[in-house]
């Protein structure tokens, strides 16, 4: 895996709650997720070896995520966005996060970026509707209390298959 620079965090700062896996192939690529305050990250898998996978976690605004589905904003776009002060880089393991950093988005390995061209064309989720209607700060997760811990639905889907 790159070695990234940035500022080594002794935890990862948040307990998120999944929202929706946006993309998922034999496992979630790209979720949504929500923090204990309600605030709207995305975490997308980047990287693995045979004891870690990385995930890239940054905010993102409900209105940014909105034209991401729709297809008119790409992924990088919100990576790098303005609104991103720092994005966090973290290797989940079967026992939770480790190896976090927190970096400018700026500053990035090239290879943890998707392309700058690259578009969600599929259709808006189900789990979206009504979401972008409300503010994001008051909309809680239609089942919330059943939500689960993403560590956990990361651990079911890909610690069962091994790292390629």
């Amino acid at each position: 895996m790159i070695q990234q620079q940035g500022t080594k965090l002794e935890a990862f700062p948040f307990e998120f709650k999944l929202f929706h896996h946006i993309l998922y192939y034999d496992g979630p690529i790209l979720s949504h997720v929500k923090n204990e305050d309600n605030e709207d990250y995305l975490a997308q898998w980047v990287d693995s070896n045979d004891s870690y996978h990385r995930w890239l976690i940054f905010k993102v605004e409900p209105i940014d995520l909105k034209g991401y589905l729709n297809g008119e904003v790409s992924l990088q776009d919100l990576i790098l966005s303005p609104k991103n002060d720092f994005v966090f880089l973290t290797d989940l393991t079967d026992i939770g996060y480790t190896n976090t950093i927190r970096l400018k988005a700026a500053n990035l390995a090239e290879d943890y970026l998707p392309g700058s061209n690259l578009l969600y064309l599929l259709e808006m989720p189900d789990e979206y509707e009504g979401f972008f209607d409300v503010k994001s700060t008051s909309y809680q997760n239609k089942d919330d209390t059943q939500a689960p811990n993403v560590i956990q639905d990361i651990k079911n889907n890909r610690f069962n298959k091994k790292a390629s």
